[in-house]
């Protein structure tokens, strides 16, 4: 059901949310996504972003400050699937960057998934997967084998990768905002509706 005409492990559209204060940052984004030499991608960045240093055609810049005062993070993500040239759809916080084998990985892992997300390398160089759970209430993130899965099990809202075709079926709830569990009611509605949440322990990403 993942797949549609045309999709390809080589096509994707990478997008990142911003509020501006983090330049520096989307910038080793958007050079760690061009070193993966990527036969078709697109980058989105939503937001608040002025960085003269960094343009090109690969660029899409589509403003929005809208309610930053309470972190509509929702509805910047929904904008840059909205706007996705192609179905494979990572969407990202302005703290990551892509490890340099993430698309080679990609290609070994396979293009037939519904969402997948990614082992985290941190600052110190700490590995760890961002599974949480949801039992009665929100518990701790657990920080769980990559192997695990449960149907109370979602993922960080702070990346996910998304086939286009199945978020326009399951979009994220713009009346939640930042630290309002926007991410465990999405990933618990995405499972609900027939869909499946992978860990794809191949590709990495980075965090500052």
């Amino acid at each position: 059901n993942s797949l549609i005409e045309g999709d390809s492990a080589d096509k994707w559209t990478f997008g990142v949310i911003t509020v501006g204060k983090r330049n520096e940052w989307v910038r080793k984004y958007i050079d760690s996504i061009r070193l993966q030499n990527i036969p078709h991608y697109e980058i989105i960045i939503v937001g608040t972003w002025t960085d003269e240093q960094t343009t090109g055609k690969d660029i899409k810049y589509i403003p929005f400050s809208e309610k930053d005062d309470r972190g509509w993070i929702t509805r910047k993500k929904n904008i840059v699937f909205e706007n996705a040239k192609y179905n494979n759809v990572l969407v990202l916080h302005d703290r990551f960057f892509l490890d340099k084998e993430w698309h080679n990985c990609i290609k070994k892992y396979g293009n037939y998934w519904d969402a997948i997300f990614f082992p985290i390398i941190d600052k110190t160089e700490q590995e760890y997967v961002h599974w949480s759970v949801w039992g009665h209430g929100l518990l701790p993130i657990g920080y769980a084998d990559i192997k695990d899965w449960g149907e109370e099990y979602y993922c960080g809202g702070t990346f996910m990768a998304i086939k286009k075709n199945i978020w326009q079926k399951v979009k994220l709830d713009e009346k939640r905002f930042f630290n309002e569990q926007e991410d465990s009611e999405y990933g618990l509605r995405f499972t609900n509706k027939g869909y499946v949440i992978r860990a794809n322990p191949l590709s990495k990403l980075h965090t500052f």
